[in-house]
Formats: structure tokens, sequence, C-alpha cells
């Protein structure tokens, strides 16, 4: 089955999807420096031992992403964007 929306993504990971359940992804980002095609891009915000991804929203937001797959939701959501927050494995 092919993945190519955010709701598709919210399945896959055990996560529950907020904002806008059609946005199409045809790109797959976890470095917000690597940006090349913004509109149908999905960010995973990963937490790591250096920067925690989540810290990169903002400016991948500004740069045309409207995707996220994090762990944590924003203080302020935004219903343009498409979040998926990921649950652990049951």
């Amino acid at each position: 089955m092919p993945v190519n929306q955010i709701k598709d993504i919210a399945r896959i990971v055990n996560g529950r999807q907020y904002g806008d359940s059609a946005l199409r992804i045809d790109h797959i980002l976890t470095d917000s420096r690597k940006i090349l095609f913004p509109s149908g891009s999905v960010f995973f915000a990963i937490p790591g031992y250096r920067r925690d991804g989540h810290l990169f929203i903002p400016e991948s937001y500004q740069r045309g992403v409207r995707c996220f797959i994090v762990s944590q939701l924003p203080v302020t959501e935004d219903s343009r964007r498409g979040f998926c927050r990921s649950r652990k494995p049951p």
C-alpha cells in the first residue's frame, strides 16, 4: 500500500493525526538543512543526543514544510500544518 498522506503515516506509527489529513507526502525529511522540495515533504522531528528535531519545526514551516511527525505537539497548534504524534507500540 503506498504511503502518500499524513494519515497513512499516522496509521503506520500508531500515532494520532492532527490538522489536514489530506496533505500529500512525496519526500521524507529528517534534517531541516536539506529541504529541497518543501511542498509535499514530511519532517520527522527526531529527538537526538545533541539536538531535538522539534526545535526545527518553526524553521521547516517557514521554509514551506506543512507535515510533521512528532513525539510531542508544539505549544501552538496551527490547523494548516499536518501533525502526527507518534505513540510507543502497545
